[in-house]
């Protein structure tokens, strides 16, 4: 067994959980409170979610007010890729906001709506554990053919969402 598979094993026994639970919570909100918190990056117990506590509340909160006047245009988003493609239109003026926090916004609002991401999206943590992985990152995605091409080992995590989730994981895991 390569030390990658170890590493996906051990990902799916110890952390994947995290993430489904953090997308169960915003899957369970009314849509409207969904994107307020999901912008704001709130968790179930009010606190700024780990990955977005570098931006501050402020820009969180700059975010989020963009986000909800565009109720309409969120909900009629019928893929991931349209959702994400909105929120970076939408808060494209806003300061600190940057792809980490556009994606996984995207990913909590998505998580309502029903939509989950079908390409892997590489930024930082991930984009590193991609090119640790040796993946081509030029195109700032990845796609389940590269995967099963290169490392078949990660299409044993459930989706591109938890792909993207475990290669960020991994740059603090990975001992080559």
């Amino acid at each position: 067994m390569s030390k990658l598979s170890d590493l996906v094993k051990r990902y799916l026994r110890d952390k994947s959980s995290g993430l489904e639970d953090e997308l169960a919570y915003f899957r369970g909100l009314p849509f409207p409170l969904a994107v307020e918190y999901a912008a704001n990056a709130r968790g179930p117990d009010g606190k700024v979610l780990s990955h977005q506590r570098k931006p501050g509340k402020k820009v969180l909160a700059r975010a989020a007010k963009k986000l909800l006047a565009c109720l309409p245009q969120i909900k009629a988003c019928k893929s991931f890729e349209k959702l994400l493609d909105l929120i970076y239109r939408e808060t494209a003026d806003v300061f600190g906001f940057g792809k980490l926090c556009r994606y996984d916004t995207a990913l909590r609002i998505g998580a309502n709506l029903k939509l989950s991401p079908t390409l892997v999206y590489l930024h930082a943590g991930t984009l590193k554990g991609a090119r640790m992985l040796g993946f081509e990152t030029k195109q700032g995605v990845l796609t389940n053919e590269q995967i099963s091409q290169h490392r078949p080992e990660l299409l044993r995590l459930n989706g591109a969402d938890y792909i993207e989730s475990f290669l960020c994981w991994l740059t603090h895991h990975w001992k080559s």
